[in-house]
């Protein structure tokens, strides 16, 4: 009863001003937009006050942070560069884990790592993922004077980390834009990472040797690359753990590495020391990557430098351990020949389910 009394109230009174006021103009009222800047900032205090306190920011200017971040444990973050750019310059690895969510949008990121604690190769990540870290950049332009991203630490293959890396682009110069860490963890407790590369390109430059990869994973997980674009020096792509899917996409080595050593006939050694070229699956020789691994290649496009002593992809298996690759109907079927012909090594090799029974380099 009160509701309709009071609508009446309202009826009235709108109907006696209407006739008393019908000679001014009517000035409609529109209520303000959504007002963001309260998480706005303009410095790295700021920022870091801001993220504590609301774990928002939207910058107003370029930013340097030259100390590590103090993120809170189990806590989500965005930081929203409004076209503006963060410099990572901390003295080491930019690192998040912890249960920590970082989301990075609309802007650049600069990312270094010392040279003087680096190694003339620029394998150390200028940002590190650790356990249960996760990672988004969304249109971001990231330039890393060292590999970009590492998954992991020196003695430690994180659990459970997952990166998106989507409409963004990543320029390393260094060994790798993305990386993983395929030291010894729990087995039991182990989650297996998860890596989204979507609408992207990677493009990794080798300091010594032009020794670069694109992108490499050698722990359990899952990798999917979708519309995107990969390049390395070396190799474009190198798959020694897990599953992976790569759609609509381009993955390239521009045949640039001036080293002698090309594992076609060897033995491979750890991380991207393995054969040179656009695509690597598996693995060969030792008990460091003891682990199955496929790769799925659809609608994709796998490309070496004319004259370079690279192949177009090459897979192998190790003691038990299976390594399997499959390329749908639109995709060149002169890469399943290359494999047949000279670019695959062992008997648990599978290319399109078919097992691939004599050794052949």
């Amino acid at each position: 009863m009160k509701k309709t009394r009071l609508g009446l109230a309202i009826v009235i009174c709108l109907g006696i001003f209407a006739s008393s006021c019908s000679q001014y103009r009517f000035i409609p009222f529109f209520p303000p937009e959504d007002d963001t800047t309260p998480y706005d900032v303009g410095s790295s205090e700021d920022l870091e006050s801001m993220l504590e306190t609301t774990g928002n920011a939207r910058l107003t200017s370029d930013i340097d942070i030259i100390s590590p971040m103090d993120l809170e444990e189990g806590r989500s973050y965005n930081i929203d560069l409004n076209g503006n750019k963060i410099a990572f310059d901390v003295g080491g690895s930019m690192a998040i884990g912890n249960g920590v969510s970082l989301s990075i949008s609309d802007g650049d990121v600069e990312a270094s790592y010392p040279s003087e604690d680096n190694d003339s190769y620029g394998s150390h990540g200028c940002i590190g993922i650790q356990e249960n870290g996760t990672l988004k950049l969304t249109n971001v332009d990231l330039v890393a004077d060292s590999s970009a991203i590492a998954i992991g630490s020196t003695n430690e293959t994180p659990s459970g980390v997952k990166l998106k890396i989507n409409n963004s682009t990543i320029r390393a110069n260094g060994v790798y834009t993305i990386a993983t860490n395929a030291n010894k963890y729990d087995s039991g407790a182990f989650i297996p990472i998860n890596i989204e590369i979507i609408d992207s390109e990677l493009i990794a430059t080798g300091k010594d040797d032009n020794d670069s990869c694109g992108l490499l994973i050698n722990v359990p997980g899952n990798l999917t690359i979708r519309n995107s674009k990969i390049t390395g020096d070396r190799q474009g792509l190198v798959v020694r753990g897990g599953n992976a899917e790569i759609i609509n996409s381009t993955i390239s080595t521009t045949g640039k590495y001036t080293g002698s050593n090309y594992y076609f006939n060897d033995n491979w050694g750890p991380g991207n020391e393995v054969p040179f070229a656009a695509l690597v699956a598996g693995n060969r020789g030792g008990t460091s990557y003891a682990y199955d691994t496929s790769c799925i290649v659809k609608n994709s496009v796998l490309t070496v430098k004319a004259g370079a002593n690279a192949r177009t992809v090459y897979i192998s298996s190790n003691g038990s351990n299976s390594a399997r690759i499959s390329f749908d109907a639109d995709c060149d079927s002169a890469y399943a020949k290359t494999i047949k012909e000279r670019s695959y090594w062992g008997e648990n090799t599978y290319l399109n389910e078919e097992k691939l029974t004599a050794k052949n380099t």
